[in-house]
């Protein structure tokens, strides 16, 4: 089976933001033939959106400047309040739209990046789910694999 080099060069490029833990997560995920499975439920703790760090595209955001061109470029990120700094020196973010409740005040309108947290890269990238988050990442036999060994072994 051949791959196209399309599907190649956007693993690489999501390799080379993997952390090297993480790309040795990914490698040992990828040698037991396994992939992350995300479980759970969002409890509405509003924990993601008190402490994010943003993926530029290029990698993580790391100066202020990056974040200002991004929010000139689109103006709905300045909902976004720069809070610090994490330990790999990420910026880190807490969004406006939080509610007092826990939940978005502009759910409509939200970034697609909260639509799809959690992410799987993030265990890939160095990243992680907050403490007292209702999803976790379970490490499983794809189905599809399950699936064609099934059909095979008939």
């Amino acid at each position: 089976m051949k791959i196209p080099w399309k599907v190649i060069s956007r693993k690489l490029l999501r390799i080379n933001e993997f952390t090297i833990a993480g790309f040795f997560a990914y490698l040992s995920l990828k040698l037991s033939k396994k992939e992350l499975m995300i479980v759970g439920a969002c409890h509405c703790c509003g924990a993601c959106c008190r402490s994010l760090s943003l993926d530029s595209g290029g990698g993580w955001i790391k100066k202020r400047k990056d974040f200002d061109r991004i929010v000139a470029d689109n103006p709905q990120y300045h909902c976004l309040e720069q809070i610090g700094k994490d330990s790999r020196r990420n910026l880190l973010f807490c969004c406006s739209w939080l509610s007092a409740d826990g939940t978005c005040s502009n759910y409509d309108g939200r970034f697609d990046f909260c639509r799809d947290f959690p992410d799987k890269n993030l265990v890939f990238c160095g990243g992680g789910l907050p403490s007292g988050c209702g999803y976790s990442f379970k490490p499983v036999v794809p189905f599809s694999q399950i699936l064609q060994e099934t059909i095979d072994n008939k």
